[in-house]
């Protein structure tokens, strides 16, 4: 006896790309927040640092703080994006985490801009759309479950 597979919609489909895509963006985002922590701690215990560098490290220590929760976000957002595309009714979690990804990615981005200028908050407009993409597609899922 063959069991037939349940058909997908195309927003399960999208939800499952956009979930992988997710995780490898926050294992990106987990990279960049060690390599900040890893740099401002040297600027902060340098011997020759005067008291204004070793403030701008204490900051490069906190953004790369902000990159591992977000990171860390990013990874169970994704994760959890995937076992939904494949359970449309274990949505709810991930809807709530886009909206919060959301959040945090725009403060992230909002951060760059001013803290690095114009290329990192450029950068940070690739999590701000991913976090996007992921809301309105969980949203698309959310109503296919009747949730």
């Amino acid at each position: 006896m063959e069991q037939q597979k349940e058909k997908k919609s195309g927003s399960r489909k999208a939800l499952k790309v956009i979930g992988v895509i997710d995780i490898i963006l926050g294992i990106l985002a987990l990279i960049g927040g060690i390599v900040l922590m890893a740099g401002g701690g040297i600027g902060v215990m340098s011997p020759e640092a005067d008291e204004l560098l070793q403030m701008g490290a204490a900051v490069i220590i906190f953004l790369g703080i902000f990159g591992l929760i977000g990171g860390i976000i990013s990874i169970i957002t994704g994760g959890l994006a995937v076992r939904a595309a494949n359970n449309p009714l274990k949505i709810m979690p991930v809807w709530v985490l886009a909206i919060i990804s959301l959040i945090l990615q725009a403060i992230s981005m909002i951060s760059g801009f001013v803290s690095n200028g114009a290329s990192a908050g450029a950068s940070g407009i690739i999590g701000v759309v991913v976090a996007i993409i992921i809301f309105i597609i969980a949203n698309n899922v959310k109503k296919e479950a009747g949730k």
